[in-house]
């Protein structure tokens, strides 16, 4: 059985390349890829290129659980033959939150600790490229829910990489099963 910590870690490491790469102007930037959905009332867009991935993160002022944004994301997707995902990609087992739905949890790795409200799931196409999406709700641990300022997480990764990194993570859990 694989243990749940790691199961989380490794969809931690997924937010941490979200948000760990360097950001530019839409204007300055080489083309992204056109399955990156921008909903409508998007503001602050910061796009960029990471390890192969074209991603996307921006803010929209809207009450949790944003399903007027979850609506238009899914309905844009599958205009273009994008297929939700029941499992999380990277970690085979685990229900997607197009299963799942909003997941809460407390951020340590941050200072002060905040408290996240978060959906997680994933899209694939028929050439097998993956299409990460995390919306998040977050502020800090203890203050009063802040559950109107939702950031989009977008991240498009192409079959070739998506597939060499789900060939690692799965030869990892297969070497640390017993660990």
């Amino acid at each position: 059985m694989i243990n749940r910590y790691c199961l989380l870690t490794l969809v931690s490491i997924v937010i941490l390349i979200f948000g760990g790469c360097n950001s530019s102007n839409m204007n300055e930037s080489p083309k992204y890829s056109d399955s990156l959905i921008i909903v409508k009332g998007a503001k602050d867009l910061r796009y960029s290129k990471y390890e192969g991935t074209d991603q996307v993160i921006y803010d929209v002022v809207v009450q949790y659980p944003a399903t007027q944004v979850l609506n238009e994301i899914s309905k844009k997707l599958e205009a273009k033959d994008w297929k939700p995902l029941k499992e999380d990609y990277l970690n085979p087992g685990l229900l997607s939150s197009h299963v799942e739905g909003w997941t809460d949890f407390i951020d340590g790795t941050t200072k002060p600790r905040k408290k996240v409200h978060q959906w997680l799931a994933q899209w694939e196409n028929k050439n097998r490229d993956i299409m990460w999406v995390a919306l998040r709700y977050s502020y800090p641990e203890g203050s009063k829910a802040n559950l109107k300022s939702l950031t989009v997480y977008m991240s498009f990764m192409p079959s070739e990489l998506a597939i060499e990194a789900k060939e690692q993570v799965l030869e990892y859990i297969s070497e640390n099963k017993d660990k």
